[in-house]
């Protein structure tokens, strides 16, 4: 299934797809791509936010049928990388790395319209981006969301500039769906989509090196399937 454009729904339209497209992503996670000893959940206080899905480190396996899942270097090379390691220091880690018992590994985000559609919103989103790749917490940004008036080189380039005073080319295409891995140095995995074009699976670092994939096309046709018939005439007319 391809990308569609949202920018034809309303915000509470997208809204809706926004919370299925999270929930889809972590039911994916959790049926045999994670391995057993992480697991995925929504919207838990995190570092003083509420992250989309977050994934979480346990001293124990989880429960169900998971097998063995073995961590791979990412397929592609990174698209940019800080020539430095991050802001950050091992007391600071120690300090916000743990949920409970629990210590927090990555983070997927979603973008929403709210999270462009003002300088607060875009600022708010930045700020817990650059906080959890500084705090060596790995992120994916899923952004279907075309740019808008604060934010018009897209999300990665708004997230790279705070990150590291640095500007990057304009994308040559609207939507990215972007993996950050945080370790000794922080490098992003970018890809640009527009509406039609296929989406790719995405790397989900759980080490500096070492990724599984999120079925990022399966998850989305599985969110936009459920979407009320009015929407998905709108976005995927049929003859």
């Amino acid at each position: 299934m391809p990308m569609h454009d949202w920018s034809k729904v309303t915000p509470g339209e997208f809204h809706d797809f926004h919370n299925e497209w999270i929930s889809t992503t972590r039911r994916a996670l959790l049926d045999g791509i994670l391995p057993a000893q992480y697991y995925a959940s929504i919207d838990q206080h995190v570092m003083g936010f509420i992250p989309d899905v977050v994934t979480l480190k346990s001293g124990t396996k989880r429960r169900g049928p998971a097998g063995p899942v073995e961590l791979k270097p990412p397929r592609v090379r990174p698209s940019v990388e800080t020539g430095v390691a991050p802001y950050f220091r091992k007391d600071r880690l120690v300090e916000i790395y743990q949920v409970e018992t629990n210590r927090l590994v990555a983070v997927i985000e979603v973008v929403s319209p709210g999270n462009k559609n003002s300088q607060g919103g875009l600022e708010a989103f930045l700020r817990k981006s650059v906080e959890f790749l500084n705090a060596g917490i790995h992120l994916v940004v899923l952004d279907a969301v075309p740019p808008g008036h604060f934010a018009p080189s897209g999300i990665h380039a708004a997230i790279w500039e705070q990150l590291t005073g640095e500007a990057v080319p304009a994308p040559a295409k609207p939507l990215t769906m972007v993996s950050y891995a945080a370790g000794t140095q922080v490098r992003a995995y970018v890809n640009e989509l527009s509406p039609g074009d296929p989406l790719p699976d995405t790397p989900l670092f759980l080490e500096e090196y070492g990724c599984v994939e999120i079925p990022t096309e399966s998850a989305y046709a599985s969110a936009f399937q459920v979407q009320p018939t009015p929407v998905q005439d709108l976005l995927d007319p049929r003859p």
